[in-house]
């Protein structure tokens, strides 16, 4: 993959083009984020060419310069510091409000974005906070399961990734049925670092809708099971438009990845965030599902979700797609 950068005080994007026989690949974003992926396959490797080199042309054209090759040394070095700056990512500064940075400027990006008084959704942004974990929290031992009532997979108990309050997000219990009368909705998986959960039918992935009653129980007391590093959770509230989950990103914009449309830019940003409410965004383009609950990628548990992969989860399931 070829990397083009565009940084003009204004803009700090990246854009990647790679070539294969009759398919082209473009990846784009903002940097330091993994981005969006398109693939289209062309009718043959010389019309595929032709597009790259058109694509390259336009994107030269609006400033884009081709990014500076990196040795394998400075590459591990790279490497190195993005997982320093992940780590420090997951406790964001707070502001007076007690809202991250980040869900603060997606709340004026939402307000940006809405047109008159149009219908607004609410959605939760998850983030990893401080303290100790109470209902919510990601790894470390569940709440509310016992040696008969935790999933397992091939015999074996399956690790805890996370756990959502629904106390904190009141919205999804009228969202979702079979969450009306649940405390807590808990995920696990066959193994957080060594599993193959990406079919949408996959066994490795359990979800559990915990009652008040299950919640008393308190954390599991049973033998160790090998679960993620434990965090404590949060969910921030974003009232964001309604027509945000059904925008069509291409439908006028053949080059979407330049536009300054508060909603295009939204859109992108939900898709990618940890957050649960409101509908899906998929970024295969797929339909939405209204049992989706939430999604969430490697930022807030320690889990292998492939390559830069997310973790959809519904009332009655969860598998991962990578990008």
């Amino acid at each position: 993959m070829q990397r083009y950068e565009l940084a003009d005080g204004t803009s700090n994007k990246f854009w990647e083009i790679g070539l294969d026989g009759k398919t082209v690949t473009v990846r784009f974003g903002r940097i330091g984020t993994t981005g969006q992926t398109q693939v289209k396959t062309h009718a043959s490797p010389e019309a595929a060419r032709k597009e790259r080199d058109k694509l390259v042309a336009e994107k030269t054209k609006k400033g884009y310069r081709l990014a500076a090759a990196r040795g394998p040394a400075a590459a591990k070095a790279g490497a190195k510091a993005s997982a320093k700056t992940k780590a420090k990512a997951k406790l964001v500064p707070l502001l007076a409000d007690g809202a991250p940075k980040d869900v603060v400027a997606l709340r004026k990006l939402a307000a940006q974005a809405r047109e008159g008084d149009e219908a607004m959704t609410r959605t939760y942004i998850i983030t990893v906070t401080k303290g100790k974990p109470g209902v919510m929290r990601a790894g470390g031992p569940p709440i509310g399961v016992t040696d008969k009532t935790r999933p397992k997979y091939d015999g074996a108990f399956m690790h805890h990734l996370i756990t959502l309050d629904l106390d904190a997000m009141p919205e999804l219990r009228k969202q979702h049925k079979p969450l009306a009368r649940a405390r807590a909705l808990a995920l696990f998986i066959s193994n957080a670092m060594d599993n193959e959960a990406f079919d949408d039918d996959t066994q490795e992935t359990a979800v559990l809708a915990l009652a008040p009653k299950d919640i008393a129980r308190g954390e599991w007391t049973g033998p160790a099971v090998g679960d993620p590093k434990p965090h404590a959770l949060a969910a921030w509230p974003v009232d964001v438009p309604a027509r945000v989950f059904t925008f069509d990103r291409y439908a006028t914009d053949d080059d979407a990845d330049d536009t300054d449309d508060p909603m295009a830019e939204l859109h992108d940003e939900l898709m990618s965030a940890c957050r649960a409410g409101g509908q899906v965004i998929h970024w295969s383009g797929d339909d939405p599902d209204d049992r989706w609950v939430f999604q969430f990628n490697e930022d807030l548990v320690e889990v292998n979700l492939g390559d830069a992969g997310t973790m959809y989860v519904f009332t009655d399931r969860a598998y991962w797609d990578g990008h």
